[in-house]
């Protein structure tokens, strides 16, 4: 069973590029208010609640939620549920532990971040080199998406779509900046939200769900017969490992928390409290998008199944559009597309902008200084070449579009998850621990499960392979070991003077208060906040616990 369109799709061309030119015409008029490469970067700090909760909408559903995870339901069943939940919860976790702390601290990325709590110029650059490559493995799933958006408008094969859709993204984000980023994120994170909901209660009512208009309860009358179709569908919840488990606790809700271009959104609000504000706002309506996205997927097995339709992996991420074109017609495809092509120009603008600011201003910026106009002048041309980079790595995607996304949460939990979480809370960690605990923890993520993101890597051994496809295995092993490297080395480079010497610590120890909000006058240098190894210790050995749970 395939899924396309002979000539062009008329109805899709009109609301795919009525909204492409919309989004032109927001980032254009945006662009004239940026005044300096902060604006450009965080969009001049001045974004409220509201916007910055549907700009983190479309940031984090991205199209693999119209694609990746009907297409994941399909494969995993499910199993989905448990792991779209824990990504959620990492994003509460993180408004909670330390998205306060980084916007205080006033860095722009993760990487920026690094270098300025630990004071390490090779933290830094190891940081960003990371960075970039979890934002290419993020964007390949995006631009997949979009290149079958344009097969399925224009009736190309997949490589011109891929070339014409990447190249007309890549151009809008290189020429918007992030103010054009922002402002167009939160219409899109709008028609995110309206595109799921209409098409999926259409589809919901056709296939004979009891409450349709809520879609995401009313579908409960079609279990009995997910049951009879596809029995395999609930209880594979009981099969899998509890290794599985605790990989999607180290994996999605570590991963998520730690996200490059999710913790830029930080740094885009007026203040911490509005910044607040917009996450938990944002929060709530991915939650409606992921529960109908649940539908969908669950409606999806039963038609594949009740039907005796054979659906290849490469097809499943389709299954959105099939759906919508057997069930509804043609005015729900093409409001499937325009919400499609909204999520994927919203996240891959996002990952440009976490790119073009990871080299212009973190490795370039960081090596020589720079003028505000080098700096605006940069910024474009690394954004431009980044996605151009990415066009090409998405020639051979993976079978499954969220593979790629899923595989890069695992890499971001791996490596930035430790030092965002020990660096904000405890004034031990130094230089020597984060370097080391994202070398490590980056191997680990890398090497056992490199297929997982590109069927181009064979070189590494899958470290699990289950009946429901791929996993979030990886960060079973690689998420505690960084814990572990990072608190311990932390620790012992501590007690050795030679190298305590080296290390800022009453500027670090000071940086540490300030983040959690201490007023310059109750910072002093004998103050023992965050200071207790008690704690760190106690996570270390618990993760160590965990590592070699893993290895058994």
């Amino acid at each position: 069973m395939g899924f396309a369109r002979e000539g062009l799709f008329w109805p899709g061309i009109i609301s795919v590029f009525g909204s492409i030119i919309l989004f032109i015409i927001v980032g254009i008029m945006a662009q004239r208010a940026t005044k300096s490469s902060g604006d450009y970067y965080m969009a001049g700090a001045s974004v409220g609640p509201v916007v910055n909760a549907f700009a983190i909408v479309s940031s984090y559903l991205s199209l693999a939620t119209f694609i990746g995870f009907t297409a994941f339901i399909w494969g995993i069943q499910s199993l989905l549920a448990i792991m779209s939940q824990a990504w959620m919860i990492g994003y509460g976790i993180m408004i909670i532990a330390f998205s306060g702390p980084i916007r205080r601290l006033g860095t722009y990325t993760a990487a920026g971040y690094i270098s300025t709590r630990f004071q390490t110029n090779v933290g830094r650059l190891i940081s960003v080199i990371f960075m970039i490559f979890i934002m290419i493995m993020y964007s390949v799933s995006q631009m997949k998406g979009i290149a079958h958006i344009f097969e399925l408008m224009l009736g190309l094969s997949y490589i011109p779509a891929l070339f014409i859709g990447g190249l007309i993204v890549v151009v809008y984000v290189t020429f918007g900046g992030m103010y054009g980023v922002t402002w167009n994120q939160a219409f899109q994170g709008f028609m995110c939200v309206v595109a799921m909901t209409l098409p999926v209660m259409a589809i919901a009512k056709a296939m004979g769900a009891s409450l349709w208009i809520i879609p995401f309860w009313g579908y409960g009358n079609m279990t009995e017969g997910m049951v009879q179709a596809f029995p395999k569908f609930f209880s594979i919840l009981y099969a899998a490992s509890p290794k599985w488990y605790i990989g999607v606790l180290f994996s999605m809700t570590f991963g998520t928390m730690s996200v490059p271009h999710y913790l830029s959104r930080v740094a885009s609000a007026k203040t911490i409290a509005e910044g607040r504000k917009g996450f938990l706002l944002g929060l709530i309506m991915i939650g409606l998008v992921n529960v109908l996205t649940f539908v969908t997927g669950f409606a999806g097995v039963i038609y594949t199944q009740t039907q005796g339709l054979a659906l290849k992996a490469v097809q499943a991420d389709k299954l959105l559009f099939i759906l919508s074109d057997v069930f509804v017609g043609n005015w729900a495809l093409a409001l499937i597309l325009a919400g499609a092509i909204a999520a994927g120009m919203s996240t891959i603008a996002g990952a440009l902008m976490v790119i073009g600011t990871g080299i212009a201003h973190d490795i370039i910026g960081g090596i020589t200084e720079l003028t505000e106009k080098q700096k605006r002048i940069l910024a474009p041309v690394t954004i431009f070449i980044a996605g151009v980079a990415i066009i090409f790595t998405t020639i051979n995607p993976p079978a499954f579009a969220l593979a790629s996304v899923i595989w890069a949460i695992i890499v971001s939990a791996s490596v930035f998850t430790a030092p965002l979480i020990m660096g904000v809370w405890w004034k031990g960690a130094n230089k020597y621990g984060v370097i080391a605990g994202m070398l490590v923890g980056g191997f680990f993520a890398l090497f056992f499960n490199i297929k997982f993101a590109h069927p181009s890597f064979t070189w590494s051994p899958t470290l699990a392979v289950a009946p429901y496809g791929p996993t979030p295995f990886p960060g079973v092993l690689s998420v505690p070991i960084s814990f572990v490297v990072m608190i311990f080395v932390s620790m012992l480079t501590n007690r050795i003077p030679a190298l305590a010497a080296k290390i800022p610590r009453e500027k670090t120890d000071k940086m540490v208060e300030f983040m959690h909000g201490w007023p310059e006058h109750a910072i002093r240098k004998d103050s023992t906040r965050y200071t207790s190894d008690t704690g760190p210790a106690i996570i270390g050995i618990i993760m160590l616990a965990l590592f070699i749970f893993a290895l058994v």
